[in-house]
């Protein structure tokens, strides 16, 4: 279930969603972001997601994210991430940055910058 609200330029975004796998895992993921256009060439974005084990609530994980993309043109992009999750207990949740998509009980960091074309 999600929700965005557009004001301006200026989304706001929240959803939740529940994992679960019938005798194994089940777990609920809350989220809240946000979409900035600076400018119609230059997009802010980030948010915070929180996921709880509940099996087993001692295991959980909260995520922060902050990206920025600029447009060079329509199928060019100059683009820039920074992510860090915290995981406790058993929980694993990683990054898709670099392809940590498991991690380990701590934090987790990951950043990268890159520029993006479509053929």
């Amino acid at each position: 279930v999600g929700t965005v609200y557009k004001f301006g330029a200026v989304s706001a975004k929240a959803q939740f969603v529940n994992y679960k796998v019938a005798g194994s895992f089940n777990s609920n993921l809350y989220g809240l972001g946000m979409d900035w256009y600076a400018t119609p060439a230059l997009n802010v974005n980030g948010g915070v997601y929180y996921r709880v084990d509940r099996n087993d609530s001692a295991n959980s994980s909260i995520m922060g994210a902050l990206g920025t993309v600029y447009s060079l043109s329509v199928r060019t992009a100059l683009y820039a991430q920074v992510a860090a999750i915290n995981n406790r207990g058993a929980m694993n949740s990683g990054l898709a940055i670099g392809y940590a998509l498991y991690g380990l009980q701590g934090t987790t960091t990951g950043a990268t910058i890159g520029i993006r074309h479509t053929f």
